[in-house]
């Protein structure tokens, strides 16, 4: 064997082993799992909803999913929490819709996908503007997708109560957060977002109807007025005060 064929044989061998290699890492979904403060999130078994399947996260925060055969980098797929953490109930906050598109397979530093989840109910979920996004983004598509042209409050309201049920939060604290943060935000794109929001809820909260006996012993007339108010101390206060006028004008 001369060195021209040696050199030839170390080189195909090189290929060989180099391919496998490649080939390894196809149909690999890596996944960085992070709380709404940036911390990683350890033991927890994330996977894809269909075929494919699930790994638990390590110290790190990161998971290695293998994905269905033949799927192609740029698919679309949507993650899961399979098992959550022992006394957790987690949910994913980002991305909002649970969706990802699979990332190139070379080990490159950035091929990888970025996911947040919080603690079902945790109140700095209202205080998060990853968070919020998601939020709002659930209840803009949601409203713009499954609700009729001619859409009634109470359907509106339907959506916001069981957007922020998935949250583990009450439809009053979602919608005081999103328009504390549509005021606060500097992003043109969450701007937008509370903006439609605030389009489809014009109203601050539910309409209430008081009944106010008129004080001139006149006990069969009543005046009936709805009011719409905000949360929080405001409420009271508003209520008080709308009773006050009145009630000083009869």
């Amino acid at each position: 064997m001369n060195r021209l064929e040696s050199h030839l044989r170390w080189l195909l061998l090189l290929i060989a082993i180099t391919s496998l290699f490649a080939s390894a890492e196809q149909g690999i979904l890596t996944v960085h799992v992070k709380d709404v403060q940036g911390r990683p999130v350890q033991g927890l078994e994330i996977g894809t909803e269909g075929d494919g399947s699930s790994a638990i996260t390590d110290r790190a925060g990161v998971a290695r999913l293998r994905l269905a055969p033949h799927t192609r980098s740029g698919t679309s797929l949507s993650l899961q929490i399979v098992t959550p953490l022992a006394g957790k109930d987690l949910v994913i906050i980002s991305p909002w819709d649970n969706r990802i598109r699979v990332p190139p397979f070379e080990n490159g530093s950035d091929n990888f996908e970025a996911v947040v989840v919080a603690d079902r109910g945790d109140r700095a979920i209202l205080e998060n503007g990853t968070a919020l996004t998601a939020i709002v983004s659930k209840i803009n598509r949601a409203n713009s997708t499954s609700l009729p042209k001619d859409k009634t409050k109470t359907e509106q309201r339907r959506v916001l109560a069981e957007v922020s049920k998935v949250f583990g939060l009450t439809p009053d604290e979602v919608d005081e957060a999103i328009r504390a943060w549509g005021r606060r935000t500097a992003d043109p794109s969450q701007q937008e977002l509370a903006t439609t929001y605030e389009k489809t809820y014009p109203i601050l909260k539910f309409e209430y109807r008081l009944s106010f006996i008129n004080v001139n012993r006149d006990f069969h007339s009543s005046s009936w007025i709805w009011v719409s108010y905000g949360t929080g101390l405001a409420r009271s206060s508003y209520l008080a005060s709308c009773a006050h006028d009145l009630c000083r004008h009869h």
